[in-house]
């Protein structure tokens, strides 16, 4: 039986209007998986000249051109954790909401198969419009909304925007969701596969999409960063107009701009304002450490990064200072040959990039993101459990406690681990007693114990799984229950009860 899907969408040009036609499918998009994310997220990845995992911040009111009537949006604003692709700015705005944490509602990334068998995806979201829409429909997909605090990957076109259509077969073009909810535990196969492309270009330079040159428009990078009034007299002098604008603030830069054909002078006052008002919230980042001292131990970490590198970067995002006011380091501008020309030989300017055109945008000028100092692995947990506020006291850990489960698959096994003040010592029945020192830092106890003589033991599973606690061995401990619960290399669990 054929399933029917209704879908109404409602208009935007009006918070009053109603719907006009009703949308219907005659089935429901599937989600994006297995081989469909094996075809689809490439070729979206090879279009897209930004592809970034960021975080929400939040919402401000649109400063629209002068003359120009407000839509419904308001500018987002996300914080970069991890670069997959190209070279985007901290800090970057896109067009919505704040609502749902899932983009495009409950159907997120989904695709269609045709009735030929070809596979493409489905658009469930559209980016909001600076100003006021004049010709959505009902059978327009929903206005993009996301959840301040909660992490995504975004696929963004050369202008900053989101990803638009791509070519997926001989004679189809059509938009995808070019911005998803993802896991920082599990991730999902878009997600995973969209990092193996980006891997693909940055490894083998594949090509990037065809671009060309754009007469009439150029990028000024800044020997120094400039303010307001300074900025304002370079333009004027060489009779530029902006159109977009990267600002620094304390290190941290800001990516600000409407479209790509909205050049207007105040743009300048309005990207120092929206640099000025946000600032990554220090709850949110803590939040997300949470999440991740949840869902991984200090032991994941010891042969590689499960995070993809966005455990490191949403520390060191933690550990950065906005400070001051933001100012300057590069403007794209409106400007005729002579007028760059002009731009060039003033001593503000390090230089003047031509802009160009890929796909159908004009691309934003780049700067160089400032090198963040990463964390080493073996001070990655810590720093991670540090900022999460889950941090154990050491009256947590000391006293003596009798192992009750190891691997918690074993019966009891006659153990007693006495830790006092920095000092182990471990007691068994078979091998009498062996001392050593202990550190615990944040989550990680560190347990530097002298190896007994195993061989009077007996030889059962219990007693040879405890060779795993012996030795120089780092272990993430919880309290559970007023349990202790260590967890550690190789798969090794230990239980241990007052």
């Amino acid at each position: 039986m054929i399933k029917r899907l209704l879908c109404v969408a409602g208009l935007y040009g009006s918070l009053n209007a109603h719907p006009a036609l009703a949308c219907q499918w005659e089935f429901a998009p599937e989600p994006i998986q297995g081989p469909s994310a094996s075809f689809i997220a490439p070729r979206m990845a090879a279009q897209a000249t930004f592809i970034d995992v960021v975080m929400a911040e939040g919402a401000s009111a649109v400063k629209v051109p002068p003359g120009a009537r407000p839509g419904a949006s308001q500018a987002l604003s996300f914080r970069v954790l991890k670069r997959l692709k190209g070279r985007s700015a901290d800090r970057f705005i896109l067009f919505g909401n704040l609502g749902e944490a899932k983009p495009g509602g409950d159907w997120g990334m989904t695709h269609w198969v045709d009735k030929e068998g070809r596979i493409y995806p489905h658009a469930s979201l559209h980016e909001g419009s600076v100003t006021m829409l004049e010709s959505m429909s009902s059978c327009d997909p929903p206005q993009l909304s996301v959840a301040p605090g909660r992490v995504y990957v975004v696929l963004r076109e050369a202008d900053g925007r989101l990803l638009g259509r791509v070519k997926w077969h001989e004679g189809m073009e059509t938009a995808g969701t070019p911005i998803a909810l993802a896991s920082l535990i599990n991730l999902d196969d878009f997600t995973f596969k969209l990092i193996q492309s980006t891997d693909a270009f940055n490894r083998d330079k594949l090509p990037e999409p065809v671009d060309s040159a754009e007469p009439g428009r150029a990028t000024i990078v800044l020997r120094r960063p400039l303010e307001l009034e300074g900025a304002r007299a370079l333009l004027k002098t060489a009779g530029a107009v902006p159109y977009g604008a990267v600002t620094s603030r304390g290190g941290v830069t800001s990516d600000y701009r409407l479209r790509s054909d909205y050049a207007f002078e105040r743009l300048l006052e309005d990207a120092l304002l929206f640099a000025d008002g946000v600032a990554t919230s220090p709850k949110q980042l803590k939040a997300l450490a949470e999440q991740m001292v949840e869902g991984f131990s200090a032991a994941t970490f010891d042969d590689y990064d499960p995070s993809f590198g966005i455990v490191p970067a949403i520390v060191a995002v933690a550990e950065s200072k906005e400070q001051g006011k933001a100012s300057f380091v590069a403007i794209d501008v409106v400007a005729d040959a002579a007028a760059q020309a002009r731009l060039a030989r003033n001593t503000a300017v390090l230089r003047v990039e031509p802009a160009r055109r890929v796909r159908l945008a004009v691309a934003a000028g780049t700067v160089d993101p400032v090198a963040t100092a990463l964390p080493v692995r073996s001070e990655l947990f810590p720093r991670l459990t540090r900022l999460s506020g889950k941090v154990l006291a050491p009256a947590t850990v000391d006293g003596r406690w009798r192992v009750i489960g190891s691997y918690e698959l074993f019966k009891t096994v006659p153990l007693n681990l006495d830790l006092n003040a920095g000092v182990v010592a471990a007691t068994a029945d078979c091998f009498g007693s062996v001392r050593g020192r202990y550190t615990l830092d944040g989550l990680v106890l560190k347990l530097r114990l002298a190896k007994p003589d195993l061989t009077k033991c007996p030889k059962t599973m219990e007693y040879w799984s405890l060779e795993y606690l012996f030795g120089d061995k780092d272990f993430t401990v919880r309290a559970v229950d007023s349990k202790l619960r260590l967890e550690g290399s190789a798969g090794s669990v230990f239980t241990f009860e007052r």
